[in-house]
């Protein structure tokens, strides 16, 4: 298994292009992806890092490869030796209100459609009825 990884580097002053053509981290010299084991750890950061916003009750409603950004890794920070996958563009997430009551994560009534087309769930594209961002987080259409 190997996956491809799209980089972009204007929203981030640190941040800029990489290439996977060391032996490390690429599935054969220069071919642009990722051993297995690195793209599962990567993979993992990136659902945690979207589980750790859903626990404060925080839906990004655009989650795409284009809003995740990754540093090389360094020698300094040896608890990611894959590197380290971040999540960025908050510009239209969504606070989802809890009930008082039981704790449990509300509806929100329709927003508007937002998100890139290939990853915008059918609740938001419908854009009638009350959905729940944290569910359309995950969304992916093929």
């Amino acid at each position: 298994m190997t996956i491809a990884i799209n980089h972009h580097s204007q929203t981030s002053p640190n941040a800029s292009p990489r290439s996977f053509n060391d032996s490390t981290h690429t599935g054969g010299a220069s071919s642009g992806a990722l051993q297995e084991h690195t793209a599962k750890a990567l993979f993992a950061q990136m659902v945690t890092g979207m589980q750790h916003c859903h626990n404060l009750g925080v839906g990004h409603r655009d989650m795409s490869l284009e809003n995740i950004m990754y540093s090389k890794p360094k020698a300094d920070a040896p608890m990611h030796p894959e590197g380290t996958i971040k999540i960025i563009d908050f510009g239209m997430c969504l606070r989802v209100p809890q009930d008082e009551a039981t704790g449990a994560r509300l509806k929100v009534p329709p927003q508007g459609t937002c998100g890139k087309k290939n990853y915008i769930a059918p609740e938001v594209m419908d854009n009638t009825n009350a959905f729940n961002p944290l569910l359309t987080d995950v969304y992916v259409q093929e």
